[in-house]
């Protein structure tokens, strides 16, 4: 048996402490007077070995009275009840002795960054969206009547436990991550940021973006100006009739399924770099274009690729007749509440970038992850902000066609633009390279922000994919 799995049977997180896997009862002195003293330990899962974790059980069993120690250090049955009202000074000593055998203090330092973290950092979090690195956006306007996110003296929530803040911080004492934000029921209840990132720093997306390119076609679906999401893409976009992109339907665009010949592994010269080169210098309707074939049949297998993205967001221009900037201003980010403008990158011809990328400050991002909780509806004034036929496509995974349901990536599926919990019912997440991610949980009106600086591209090639991982799942026990 590992650490981890020990750990687990004891009733530890792996992440947060190592604990009674029970509360207390009334009726056992012993487990009250750990209840004095809880022994936590941060990421112990990777740091204790199997002989200090022995000598933790048996400090756990020595504090909790279950054994007594003679003045030689020999173990011996406990003959008295301890007291659970513990001097300070005492629980003060036990704690450090604890404190002694933990990988990560409490009080934390961000870990330092690479050079290419450094560069990554300098795109990622910016004081002023002009700073621009040669690239060129578009305003996504806010409104007047902001999302307030602090909570009310009405509200009475309960305060967020000190063991999730404590274990929250040793995350972040471990990862790049620059800014780890947390809503319960509409408020935010956690804001942490590192490497001078602030909730008036503008942060980038990465691929995140394409959900909110998936949430423009359910708005421009809704108002009638996409007829069916069966229609091919060349019936918006004349120019792509007789290419492969122009052929796919719009419903393969938004699950990834256009079956196109195309390579995306983040290497140097796979079918995304010629991709990406040709957006950069002849704009997306051309690099479009350039697609040569299908391997597969249309809707029949998954396969992750930019360039069904960008196919979707030059649909919702044409069909609408209006930047997809402009529209999503008018249609979510304003009337949902946002606090500050955003800014979403187009190409040389204003074309937006619908697979990325989108700057934001991080608590608009969390106002919109509140608004996708709450079924696309704003929790204060009940406005519908997103179409309800697009939100259900994102609540139940049993709707998804076989080839687009779990395993796809992890336990996920994929919809819309959206990556489809099965391991958590009704979630769903937008995810971003570098670690960039927002997690919603409709059911417990939970949404975790996590944006990241990671390298290398994908967070599965990392220490972070783990990391996370068990982050969420302690974040969500403690505030389910």
């Amino acid at each position: 048996m590992n650490d981890h799995t020990a750990m687990q049977e004891k009733g530890c997180s792996g992440l947060l402490e190592c604990r009674p896997a029970k509360p207390p009862s009334e009726g056992d002195k012993r487990q009250r007077a750990t209840s004095v003293l809880e022994v936590r330990f941060f990421a112990c899962h990777k740091f204790i070995s199997g002989r200090s974790l022995q000598v933790v059980k048996r400090m756990h069993r020595l504090f909790s009275g279950e054994l007594a120690e003679s003045a030689t250090g020999a173990e011996a049955p406990a003959t008295q009840q301890v007291n659970p009202e513990m001097s300070i000074a005492a629980s003060v000593r036990q704690a450090l002795l604890c404190l002694l055998l933990c990988a990560s203090p409490v009080a934390h330092s961000a870990p330092a960054l690479s050079p290419a973290q450094q560069r990554l950092l300098e795109l990622h979090v910016r004081d002023v969206v002009s700073k621009t690195h040669g690239h060129r956006w578009a305003e996504i306007k806010a409104g007047q009547l902001v999302l307030p996110l602090e909570a009310s003296t009405a509200d009475n929530e309960a305060p967020v436990p000190q063991e999730l803040l404590d274990g929250i911080s040793s995350y972040l004492a471990q990862q790049p991550i620059t800014a780890l934000l947390i809503a319960k029921n509409g408020r935010l209840v956690v804001e942490r940021y590192q490497y001078g990132a602030s909730p008036s720093t503008w942060m980038l997306s990465n691929s995140m973006a394409k959900s909110l390119t998936g949430i423009a076609v359910g708005v421009v679906e809704g108002q009638g100006a996409i007829k069916s999401l069966d229609d091919p893409t060349s019936l918006y976009l004349p120019s792509l009739s007789g290419h492969p992109s122009g052929q796919t339907t719009l419903r393969n665009h938004l699950r990834m399924g256009s079956g196109i010949r195309f390579r995306q592994d983040y290497s140097r010269g796979d079918d995304n770099s010629a991709f990406t080169w040709e957006v950069e210098t002849r704009g997306i309707l051309a690099a479009l274009a350039r697609l040569n074939g299908f391997e597969h049949e249309p809707g029949k297998r998954f396969y992750y690729a930019n360039h069904s993205s960008a196919a979707l967001a030059a649909v919702v221009e044409a069909a609408s007749g209006r930047r997809i900037s402009d529209l999503f201003s008018e249609a979510v980010w304003a009337p949902m509440g946002a606090e500050s403008a955003g800014a979403w990158r187009v190409d040389g011809r204003g074309l937006a970038l619908g697979h990325c990328c989108v700057l934001a400050r991080a608590r608009d991002y969390l106002r919109l992850g509140i608004i996708l909780a709450n079924g696309g509806v704003r929790p204060d004034t009940g406005q519908r902000i997103i179409p309800a036929a697009f939100m259900n496509r994102l609540g139940d995974i049993k709707l998804l066609q076989p080839s687009f349901k779990p395993p796809l990536s992890g336990d996920s599926g994929y919809e819309s633009q959206f990556w489809i919990s099965a391991g958590v019912p009704g979630a769903f997440f937008l995810l971003g390279s570098h670690g960039q991610g927002m997690f919603i949980y409709p059911a417990s009106q939970l949404v975790v922000l996590h944006l990241a600086v990671n390298e290398p591209v994908l967070i599965s090639g990392s220490t972070m994919a783990q990391a996370r991982l068990r982050l969420l799942d302690v974040i969500r026990r403690y505030l389910k």
